[in-house]
């Protein structure tokens, strides 16, 4: 337990112990916190050890391992002998070798099956006589736009590539947690698109067809999740492209409250606006990784340091029974497709039905701050990002559609971002009013899912209207989650879309695993 755990449960305690006098209210609580809750000798402890004895034999034994690899699942298996990494690590790269034949462009850098078991081996070598760490023998890929020491990454372009001396501080948590890491996916380049189609090393497709584009930026993150080929995969998020591809691949895609995981060793596309996204099977997978991953990096520009050590509690858990949401306008639905409108219909009366209250609100303020992202001067952050030096010598080096936003990107004035800015700080102050009124927007993941003919056809067009519903969240320092909603005629996916205020994550978190359960619907391929 870590002294955040612990300081969280004194301040839960304290909700309990308004009968003592005040004076010596702090006292008891600090008495009980310095001695872990026990003050000495009570009882014989025999009596109690043997019913837990009898319990433990009455228990039935765990089922085998069925080949699923969210967290839990596989959690279980270590625990009960019934698997180990190095057992495992075989087992996924057949896996991969397979879906190569189905779509060979998810991986940027594969790592060889050999190195994946030396790590496997070292777990269970460091760990055979240890607790295990909280992700031990789990297999994540990595959005190749993240760092990893010795291992290029080009983010999905050649001409910006390098090779890093150190680990994005993601990385470093994640390895000391005891993940497996299977190797860096592919991306939209830069991190630009909302398609999944803007990799000059190729564009994967959805899990569910070879005609329908997966999703981007975070394009083989979504994919290599859907695949069965790993447990999470670590994707970012600026503009929804850690919401639009779980949407078209069946899985969940978390965007947490900015600054709230470490974009340190991260490529930057608005490296304001910038997030690490989780995509995974579960949002109880979702909730783990995230409050694993959620501590404070003094050297992340926009983290969030709480007072002491202590993150407000609805960050860490809500069980709120009964909660209010609103809906966008009919004037934004109408943009979605047919056969998602009627799944979206449905998936509002399951939000009812786990005690969602719809309640109306003033939705404008989300809609003049999504305009900002890609319609305003702020896209000119893009190119800050690369630097204009580096894009006035590589913009050849671009694919067309990158190489068109950057460069109309240059056109923006210093008076056209102060505007902007102030634009956004008109719009955050009226949505945190507005949030007085409700807890959550509910809203389709996106608006349609294209084909890659469509893409080809309208490149840039199609990619904002995929953005209608998630360009917004990382300008507002909302918390959001996808979750997957069903099926339409085509049995393509179709997924739903939790957004909060900034540091709402427990009750966004704790609304999605009530929908996800009340579903019933399994993530990833059928």
């Amino acid at each position: 337990m870590t002294a955040n755990d612990r300081g969280f449960e004194v301040c839960t305690l304290s909700d309990c112990v308004d009968g003592y006098v005040p004076s010596f209210k702090p006292a008891s609580l600090e008495m009980l916190h310095f001695s872990d809750g026990l003050f000495g000798w009570v009882a014989d402890s025999k009596a109690l050890t043997e019913k837990l004895a009898e319990f433990e034999a009455q228990k039935p034994h765990p089922q085998a391992w069925n080949g699923a690899l969210d967290i839990s699942s596989l959690t279980e298996a270590y625990a009960a002998k019934q698997l180990t990494p190095s057992q495992l690590v075989p087992k996924l790269y057949e896996r991969i070798e397979k879906y190569k034949e189905i779509d060979p462009v998810v991986f940027i850098t594969l790592f060889s099956k050999a190195d994946a078991l030396a790590r496997a081996k070292e777990l269970e070598a460091k760990y055979a006589n240890k607790p295990l760490p909280p992700l031990y023998g789990i297999p994540i890929t990595v959005k190749d736009s993240i760092d990893m020491a010795g291992v290029p990454t080009t983010a999905a372009c050649p001409a910006y590539a390098y090779t890093p001396s150190k680990n994005a501080t993601t990385i470093t948590q994640l390895l000391d947690l005891g993940v497996i890491i299977l190797g860096k996916v592919n991306l939209d380049q830069l991190a630009t698109g909302l398609v999944g189609t803007r990799s000059p090393y190729g564009a994967p497709h959805s899990v569910f067809s070879k005609d329908h584009v997966s999703g981007g930026s975070s394009s083989g993150s979504a994919v290599s999740v859907a695949a069965g080929l790993c447990s999470f995969s670590l994707g970012t998020d600026t503009a929804g492209s850690g919401r639009v591809p779980p949407s078209f691949n069946n899985i969940v895609g978390y965007k947490p409250t900015r600054g709230c995981i470490s974009t340190v060793g991260v490529v930057p596309a608005v490296k304001a606006f910038d997030c690490v996204a989780i995509e995974c099977l579960t949002v109880a997978d979702a909730r783990k990784v995230w409050n694993l991953l959620n501590v404070p990096d003094p050297e992340e520009h926009v983290g969030k340091f709480w007072r002491g050590e202590f993150k407000p509690a609805n960050m860490i858990y809500s069980s709120k029974p009964e909660f209010r949401f609103i809906i966008p306008p009919e004037s934004d639905l109408a943009l979605i497709t047919p056969s998602y409108r009627k799944l979206y219909d449905e998936a509002i009366k399951t939000v009812q039905a786990i005690g969602g209250n719809l309640v109306q609100a003033d939705y404008s303020p989300f809609q003049k701050a999504g305009k900002l992202l890609y319609e305003g001067s702020f896209v000119a952050a893009r190119v800050s990002g690369v630097g204009r030096k580096w894009l006035e010598a590589h913009k050849d080096d671009l694919l067309p559609a990158t190489r068109e936003i950057y460069v109309n990107a240059c056109n923006f004035s210093a008076v056209d971002a102060w505007s902007d800015m102030d634009l956004l700080a008109q719009c955050s102050l009226e949505a945190r009013r507005e949030f007085n009124k409700f807890d959550i927007i509910v809203v389709p993941a996106t608006t349609m899912h294209p084909t890659f003919a469509q893409i080809d056809k309208e490149p840039i067009a199609v990619n904002h209207k995929l953005g209608k519903f998630t360009h917004y969240g990382n300008l507002l320092d909302l918390c959001g989650i996808t979750v997957p909603a069903g099926f339409d005629e085509s049995k393509l996916p179709f997924g739903v879309t939790f957004l909060g205020a900034s540091m709402s994550d427990g009750l966004v978190l704790e609304v999605a695993r009530m929908y996800q359960e009340k579903t019933g619907i399994k993530p990833g391929l059928p």
